[in-house]
């Protein structure tokens, strides 16, 4: 197990190694692996990285980001031209081309709303938006329909992380209520939590995944 001060240091190691990021304005304090983000970052797609790549840091138990976007000058838009370029990210994916996702700007904050079939779907209406000059933050209330008469299989979770080699000493428990499922546990990292999460959404009906899997 690391100490504090160790994963402190892994994690201002990651800041510094990602190119897109300035880390020099982001302090970082840890307490018994929860890591703490402190300081201004010059775009919502900064901030973002600097919060997964530090989830990504063996040890991490979690991460509190209280980062401030600053924009440059020239990074600043108008809410009609953010809403403009939001727009043509999203007509750009076929896979969601077809659905009803409205697109609102206020004060450099992006709203999704409407129905999508699947959470990836969800995801990526998100991943399209989220590196958009002069964006500040990223509400996503799109909601996943339930697919008709999808019965959701445990056994086929189950057996679906049973398959990943990431997962074949986890301790793993799948349960459903509806057409929520819940995973409780215990995993290595922050990265095999997002894939157990990933392949729990994977299955036809679900609407909903609770993930309670603890970084041990």
């Amino acid at each position: 197990m690391k100490t504090d001060q160790e994963i402190q240091r892994e994690v201002l190691a990651a800041l510094h190694w990602e190119p897109t990021l300035h880390p020099d304005n982001i302090t970082v304090a840890v307490h018994r692996g929860i890591v703490t983000l402190i300081g201004t970052v010059s775009s919502f797609y900064e901030r973002l990285t600097a919060e997964e790549l530090t989830r990504r840091v063996r040890c991490v138990r979690s991460v509190i980001e209280d980062l401030r976007i600053s924009l440059p000058k020239e990074m600043l838009r108008t809410d009609h031209e953010i809403l403009r370029a939001g727009e043509n990210a999203l007509q750009s994916h076929t896979v969601l081309q077809g659905h009803t996702i409205k697109i609102k700007v206020e004060n450099s904050h992006i709203t999704l709303d409407g129905d999508v079939d699947w959470q990836y779907q969800k995801d990526l209406a998100f991943d399209a938006v989220k590196s958009i000059t002069g964006v500040k933050a990223i509400s996503n209330f799109l909601f996943v329909k339930p697919a008709l008469n999808a019965a959701i299989i445990k056994e086929d979770i189950e057996q679906a992380l049973y398959r990943m080699s990431e997962f074949r000493d986890a301790e793993i428990e799948v349960r459903i209520s509806e057409s929520r499922v819940t995973l409780e546990g215990k995993v290595h990292t922050w990265l095999e939590s997002k894939l157990a999460e990933h392949m729990a959404w994977a299955s036809p009906g679900v609407t909903k995944v609770l993930n309670k899997l603890e970084i041990n």
